[in-house]
Order: C-alpha cells, then sequence, then structure tokens
C-alpha cells in the first residue's frame, strides 16, 4: 500500500499487516464487507457499489485479556469491529477508516494497548467468547431423530 491516513496510527498498521497484506492481494475479490451494511449503514448508503477500485475492510481488534466486559455477562468479552475504506490509485491502495466513529476507536485500540506496553507483533490469546463462533455440533446426518 502506497498511501495510508494519518488517521491510521503505525502500531495499527504493524499489528494487524497481514491482514492489510490479504487484503491488498484479494482486493477486487474482497470488494466492500457486506457487515457494513448493518454496521455503519449510513456510510454504506452512500457508497458507490459498482465501482471496483473501492473495497471496505473489517477487522475485528485483538486486545486479549484487556478486551473490555460485554454488557452481557453471559456473551463475555466485547469484540470490536472496525471499517476501513481502501481506493485503487495510481499511488496503489490508500487506505483510511471508513466513519469517524472507525477513527475512534482505532484511536481507543491503539491508546489502550500502547499503555498496557503490548508490543504490536505480540499475539494475544483472545478470551472465552460464548457462541463465538457458532458452529453446532452435528452428529449422524445432523437430523435430531438420529
Amino acid at each position: 500500500m502506497s498511501w495510508i491516513s494519518p488517521d491510521i496510527p503505525d502500531w495499527f498498521l504493524r499489528r494487524y499487516q497481514s491482514e492489510f497484506n490479504a487484503w491488498a492481494a484479494n482486493f477486487r475479490k474482497i470488494g466492500i464487507s457486506e457487515l457494513v451494511e448493518f454496521a455503519r449503514p449510513t456510510a454504506w448508503a452512500a457508497l458507490p457499489h459498482d465501482d471496483l477500485s473501492i473495497g471496505v475492510k473489517s477487522i475485528m481488534l485483538q486486545e486479549g485479556g484487556l478486551s473490555d466486559p460485554s454488557p452481557d455477562e453471559e456473551a463475555g468479552a466485547k469484540m470490536i469491529c472496525v471499517f476501513l475504506l481502501g481506493k485503487v490509485s495510481r499511488a496503489g491502495i490508500e487506505i483510511m477508516p471508513l466513519t469517524r466513529d472507525d477513527r475512534d476507536l482505532i484511536c481507543a485500540h491503539v491508546d489502550k494497548m500502547q499503555r498496557a506496553r503490548v508490543d504490536p507483533d505480540m499475539r494475544l490469546a483472545e478470551p472465552v467468547r460464548p457462541g463465538l463462533p457458532f458452529m453446532p455440533s452435528l452428529k449422524g446426518n445432523g437430523h435430531a431423530a438420529n
């Protein structure tokens, strides 16, 4: 990627570098994340959906044991997703937060992790989040009568 918005701190770029690399390599295949319509409906409505030179990537923030608790105690730790807008240009792929809320979430995440002295290359074990990802355990042919 050749241009990065100043709204995206270097620490964040380093922490999620592998996701950025995969996004750049598959930019046109990924397109606009389907989550955007539900999570950021105003931004989704404003996107030119027929323009193949833009894409929106969702990133789940990895905070490990530093994750805040969910308001629903049974759900485990809170999961935070941010969205990044990418646009193909002569310079490469330009990326920026999709909305001000995404910018603020990214900055709060980086501040939290830096205050805890977490190196961006450190992988933290994520806390248990009951029911996520949801994948039922099927036996036999999947019918209850088995």
